[in-house]
């Protein structure tokens, strides 16, 4: 299979479990009506959750691409474009996610926050 072909497809699919994953992550916090705002602990632990899990996510798709591609090698740039690519689709679904929960599903749900 050749390099493009590879990156694309391998980081289309992870990216779209990473992006359903931070979906159920939010999913999970609004069905247990966590207040997001009440102290830092809470945002710095998601944060630190989310961060952990698209850095994996971008290892594991780097290193199937690397298996997938016949020669084994890819430079920085592939690397990189692999990364970015999962980065990106996982940020679109769970925003796409984030934005029909919060403004059409439930609005209120926001402004009960403060």
């Amino acid at each position: 299979m050749n390099k493009s072909n590879a990156i694309f497809r391998v980081s289309l699919m992870n990216g779209l479990i990473t992006g359903i994953i931070f979906c159920l992550i939010t999913a999970f916090i609004y069905l247990l009506d966590i207040n997001m705002f009440s102290s830092l602990v809470v945002p710095i632990g998601i944060w630190i959750l989310n961060l952990c899990i698209v850095i994996v996510a971008m290892i594991l798709s780097i290193k199937k691409v690397r298996e997938t591609v016949i020669d084994q090698s890819l430079n920085y740039g592939n690397r990189f474009l692999t990364g970015l690519i999962v980065g990106i689709i996982a940020a679109w679904v769970s925003g796409i996610f984030s934005y029909l929960l919060f403004q059409i599903i439930d609005p209120e749900w926001m402004l009960l926050q403060n």
